[in-house]
Formats: C-alpha cells, sequence, structure tokens
C-alpha cells in the first residue's frame, strides 16, 4: 500500500508539473501532498485501519444512497399514484359536473313540462266548469220547461175533463130534448139555447 501510495504521489506530481499551474490547482496540489505524505508515514495497521473505516463509510454512503433511491423511486410512484387518482378524481368530478348539469336541464324541463300540463288542466277544469254551467242552466230550464209541460198537461186533462163532462151533458140534454121538444119550452130559452151553441159556450156553463 505504502508503494502504491507513492507511486500516485509521483504520479499526481508529474501531472501537477504538466498542468498549468493555478491557485486553486496549487491549493489541491498541496492538500493532496500533504494527504500522501500524511497516509505515507502512517503504519500498515493504521493504513489498513483507516482504508476500513474509508471502506465503511463508502459503504454506509453506498448504502444510504441505495436507501434514498428506493425511498425516491417508493415517493416517486406514491407521487405517480396520487397523481393518478387526482387525474381520476378530476374525470370523476367532470363527469359529475355534466351529469348534475344535465339532471338540472331535465329537472327544469321536467318543471317547465309540470307547468305546462298544470296551465292544461286548468283550462280543461275551467272548460269542464263552464260545461256544467252551462248544463245546469240547461237543466234549469228543461225542469222550468218540465213544470209548465204538467201545468199544461194539468190543464189539458182539466179542459179534456170540462168536455167530456160537457159531451155527457149534452148527450143527456139531448135525449132530454128528444123526450121533451124544444117547442114546448119558452121562447127566450130556445134563442139563448141557438146564441150559446153559436157561441161554443159548453153545455156545462150554459
Amino acid at each position: 500500500l505504502e508503494l502504491c501510495l507513492d507511486m500516485i504521489g509521483s504520479e499526481l506530481e508529474e501531472l501537477q508539473s504538466k498542468l498549468p499551474e493555478s491557485n486553486e490547482d496549487t491549493q489541491e496540489a498541496s492538500s493532496e501532498a500533504i494527504a500522501v505524505r500524511a497516509i505515507g508515514s502512517l503504519s500498515a495497521p493504521e493504513v489498513r485501519r483507516l482504508l476500513w473505516d474509508m471502506l465503511e463509510k463508502f459503504s454506509l454512503i453506498e448504502h444510504e444512497g441505495r436507501t434514498l433511491v428506493e425511498t425516491n423511486e417508493r415517493k416517486d410512484q406514491t407521487i405517480l399514484g396520487l397523481q393518478n387518482e387526482i387525474e381520476h378524481l378530476h374525470t370523476t368530478i367532470e363527469t359529475l359536473s355534466a351529469d348534475v348539469v344535465e339532471n338540472r336541464e331535465r329537472m327544469s324541463l321536467a318543471v317547465q313540462d309540470q307547468a305546462s300540463q298544470i296551465d292544461k288542466l286548468k283550462r280543461n277544469i275551467e272548460s269542464l266548469e263552464k260545461q256544467l254551467s252551462n248544463k245546469e242552466t240547461l237543466l234549469s230550464e228543461e225542469r222550468k220547461s218540465h213544470k209548465e209541460s204538467q201545468a199544461l198537461f194539468k190543464q189539458l186533462q182539466r179542459e179534456h175533463k170540462q168536455e167530456v163532462e160537457a159531451v155527457v151533458e149534452k148527450e143527456a140534454y139531448e135525449q132530454q130534448q128528444q123526450q121533451h121538444p124544444l117547442d114546448a119550452l119558452p121562447d127566450d130559452f130556445v134563442q139563448l139555447e141557438d146564441i150559446c151553441s153559436i157561441l161554443g159556450v159548453p153545455i156545462s156553463y150554459r
């Protein structure tokens, strides 16, 4: 190891001599030379312990790096999943919003349809009420006409009865006249009978 470190130190010095000098390069070269001299002055157990510590630190750093990479990958996957869920939620929200708008339009149309149906029913009710009122008027007139018809019918019955009675009385009178001729009656009575016959006065009134 000491030989390798010496060879590396010599190679670094050669490279440093070939490269253009600068303050930063000079500082880095001096720090590297100091480090090489410091390592070169160490014994083999110390160098082994130093290398072991360095390997342990490097392995720890590598393990932490891989752990960070895996953690970042899991986080990336989680973020990707969340992004997919967010996109799905956005899609769902858009779908629900469209459904809400469609349902509102349907409800508006349904309300308008119901309003038109209600107006139509109101018009039908008004028409039926008018028809009912007209029918009630006609029924009242029919009842009035029926009453008048009944009164007229009763009057006609009475007149018919009177005419029948007059016919019966006339027949009885004629039979009486056949039995007792008018020549035997006074002249005034005969003249009155002729006048009543000409005027059409019923026998009952005579």
